[in-house]
């Protein structure tokens, strides 16, 4: 009689400070409950709500200041003509910025970590190309009334 091969899945929360001591601890769970041939794939929490609300209100903000600064979508695309920055084509940017970063299909896939990195690089390409700094909303900042 042939053996039959069946496959289980399982999810194994654990909270460790690196990737490393994470998949090490998972695989001592696996091994505890005696899994052959186990593979493990790693899942990292996605952006916060708050994060993809400070997104759309930092968009917001830069389209509103380079707006009244007259600058256009020339200041950080080359050659799209006099089109506005809208808060659409800034977040268009941010997407496609997170895309390149990332190789993920979209920013609601991008975790915690990187959808802070994917802001970080996004504030320094506009202070050069914009030539300002809006900084991305915090409640800190907001507090302060920044």
């Amino acid at each position: 009689m042939k053996k039959k091969t069946f496959t289980i899945t399982m999810e194994i929360e654990v909270e460790c400070e690196t990737v490393l001591e994470g998949r090490k601890s998972v695989q001592r769970a696996i091994d505890m409950i005696g899994g052959k041939n186990a593979i493990v794939k790693m899942k990292t929490k996605r952006r916060t709500l708050s994060q993809n609300s400070a997104g759309h209100l930092h968009f917001t903000k830069i389209s509103e200041h380079s707006r009244d600064r007259g600058l256009t979508a020339s200041s950080l695309f080359k050659n799209p003509g006099e089109i506005p920055l809208t808060p659409e084509l800034v977040k268009g940017y941010f997407r496609e910025l997170g895309k390149w970063m990332y190789k993920k299909g979209s920013t609601a896939d991008l975790d915690k970590n990187e959808f802070s990195d994917v802001v970080n690089v996004f504030e320094k390409i506009v202070a050069k190309e914009l030539d300002f700094i809006e900084p991305f909303p915090s409640l800190e900042n907001m507090c302060n009334g920044e």
